[in-house]
């Protein structure tokens, strides 16, 4: 017996204290615990820690609301303490069909229950979902949908808008809003939602298609979603999802998740891309990045030509001075210049040769005048003359020197007489006792002493 059927029926549980209660349901019973399952692998990944995490996928006999299949699915984590020695976990692809072993699990932090892998093993057998949507295939391709003649081959290079189909609370439109506005900010972005996988989905998909192929100013259409297993994807394996593709007229981009399954919408649509963020890039011209490839090179073309114009104005300077270093006018003046120079130098041998001969007669006649009394009287008294010269001179200095210092200090004591600044106009201004130095100082109806150079008068201010 459970410890749940041991409690009382109407005991209230916290979500944790309901979750470990459910666990130990199904760790304690003998099916659960124990549990084999054959299902169809829809997604399969191997993490680097060896873990390895698979959703199993089965068709449910019952069909939804709009008569499209169902599928029920369960995940499953095969930790690498299991797993390391198993020969097939490096076969297992998606659309394989396998059993595996272990125990049932309900994971409290999503809500989501689990297989515990223990073991898993390939079987010989076809998926289900694979081997019908491979029809479908089949039967679409037969029909012409997927031809590459049908397809627009050259998307509109300068898109006005782009209509964008995905789940407005998706991934998927942020990055395309966030790449298309990257490179070209001046596009048009019309987003139309649509459920991406479950119920109603390829419907909603088909409706947002026709939708968008009526606006006028719609000249590309982006379809994707994010990432996500293989039955995640399978709206986009609808065929009312491919038909409206084959007859839109609109250039339709599909950037459809991560994964290197392709849908029979991406079959369909003009170009496929990896991504949404891939979808968006191939959408749009790059305008950001042509104005800045245009900007360098008009940056380069500036360079150039001032570049240029700097090269042929050395040459055309150096041109002229060969020209003017080849003139007759040119060759005249240096001409000139070497007689000057000659010139020169014959005017000042001759006039060294005739100063030697007269400082020799000077010289002589000097000797001679040196010997003569009168001339040593005449010495004596210009010797006198020259001393009393230096005495007058000396005292009129004196005199001149204390007269400027004199005037200066007369210049400066006038200069600070403060009736001197009386003159030529200027007052002194008080009121009452307070002289006056700005208009704050007095008011309408205030009366001043104005000074002047030659006596005072009372004013009234009467306006300020």
């Amino acid at each position: 017996m459970s410890s749940i059927e041991a409690r009382n029926p109407n005991m209230v549980f916290s979500v944790t204290k309901l979750y470990e209660e459910i666990n130990k349901v199904l760790g304690s019973d003998i099916v659960l615990s124990g549990v084999r399952v054959k299902a169809e692998v829809s997604s399969y990944k191997s993490y680097p820690s060896g873990h390895i995490y698979m959703t199993l996928v089965e068709k449910s006999p019952q069909k939804d609301k709009d008569g499209k299949d169902v599928f029920y699915r369960i995940s499953c984590k095969w930790f690498k303490w299991d797993n390391q020695y198993n020969k097939d976990k490096t076969k297992i692809k998606e659309g394989d069909v396998i059993t595996v072993f272990g125990n049932v699990n309900c994971y409290n932090q999503n809500s989501q229950v689990n297989i515990i892998v223990k073991n898993a093993f390939l079987t010989d057998e076809e998926g289900i979902a694979s081997a019908e949507r491979e029809k479908r295939r089949i039967e679409l391709e037969k029909k012409g949908y997927f031809d590459e003649a049908h397809k627009k081959q050259v998307a509109p290079k300068y898109p006005r808008a782009i209509g964008i189909i995905t789940s407005q609370a998706g991934d998927a439109r942020h990055d395309i809003e966030k790449t298309v506005q990257k490179k070209n900010p001046y596009v048009q972005l019309y987003l139309c939602h649509s459920l991406v996988q479950g119920a109603g989905a390829g419907r909603s998909i088909a409706n947002a298609i026709r939708f968008f192929d009526k606006k006028e100013d719609v000249d590309i259409i982006i379809i994707g979603r994010g990432g996500g297993d293989k039955l995640d994807l399978t709206a986009y394996d609808d065929v009312e999802v491919v038909e409206a593709i084959y007859n839109c007229n609109t250039y339709i981009i599909a950037g459809t998740g991560h994964t290197p399954n392709r849908t029979l919408a991406d079959y369909a649509v003009d170009k496929l891309a990896n991504n949404p963020t891939d979808a968006a890039y191939e959408a749009v011209f790059d305008v950001v990045s042509e104005i800045e490839r245009i900007n360098n090179q008009i940056k380069e073309l500036n360079f150039n030509i001032y570049r240029t114009y700097d090269f042929y104005d050395r040459m055309l300077e150096e041109y002229r001075l060969k020209i003017e270093s080849k003139s007759p006018a040119k060759q005249l003046g240096d001409k000139f210049a070497e007689l000057d120079k000659i010139s020169q130098g014959m005017s000042y041998n001759m006039l060294r040769v005739l100063n030697l001969y007269e400082n020799g007669l000077s010289n002589m006649s000097a000797g001679i005048q040196m010997n003569n009394p009168k001339v040593k009287l005449e010495k004596l008294e210009s010797e006198l003359a020259h001393v009393s010269d230096n005495m007058s001179r000396n005292m009129r200095d004196l005199f001149i020197n204390k007269w400027n210092s004199f005037a200066k200090e007369y210049e400066l004591l006038i200069a600070e007489n403060p009736a001197k600044k009386l003159v030529g106009g200027f007052g002194y201004i008080q009121k009452g006792e307070e002289p006056v130095t700005s208009v704050k100082d007095v008011s309408v109806d205030d009366e001043v002493k104005v000074q002047l150079s030659d006596g005072a008068f009372m004013a009234k201010v009467t306006k300020i």
